[in-house]
């Protein structure tokens, strides 16, 4: 995750303590005030150490980070209802490859989607194939050279 990313998710999770705590502006200024030394009065303008220093403070009032909610399953819908993509993971040396690279590729913010679904749908663009354990050797070198491309840009 680049710095800004990261900056950006702690500002998130700044702001999601401030309404679970629920933060009057004045005493949310106040915290982020002695956190910056007196600086500044913005979470975006705190340093990483800034920031660290106001979620330390928010946890010691009480705040609890929750973890992030697991997307659901890749579903697919056909006439009016939903059907759930039920496919096993491919792990296969090769599938578990193309699976990092396409990884790797959403770390860096080149791919929105991280999902196996989505690895599958650049798969069967690149190749006419639905499933990543169903590729032949030249098809996985096709797709791994396009990820590896991608990567470079």
């Amino acid at each position: 995750m680049d710095k800004n990313r990261f900056k950006t998710a702690e500002i998130q999770k700044i702001q999601i303590a401030r309404r679970q705590l629920g933060l009057s502006e004045e005493i949310y200024r106040d915290i982020i005030r002695e956190a910056s030394g007196g600086k500044t009065e913005s979470s975006t303008k705190l340093t990483w150490q800034g920031r660290r220093d106001v979620l330390e403070r928010m946890k010691e009032l009480g705040f609890i980070a929750k973890p992030a909610k697991k997307a659901s399953s890749p579903a697919k819908v056909r006439s009016g209802k939903v059907e759930v993509n039920s496919r096993r993971q491919a792990d296969d040396p090769q599938s578990k490859m193309l699976r990092a690279l396409w990884i790797q590729l959403h770390q860096e913010g080149k791919v929105k989607d991280s999902s196996e679904a989505a690895l599958c749908s650049f798969v069967k663009r690149m190749t006419g194939v639905d499933a990543l354990d169903w590729l032949s050797d030249r098809q996985v070198t096709v797709c791994k050279k396009a990820l590896k491309d991608w990567l470079e840009r």
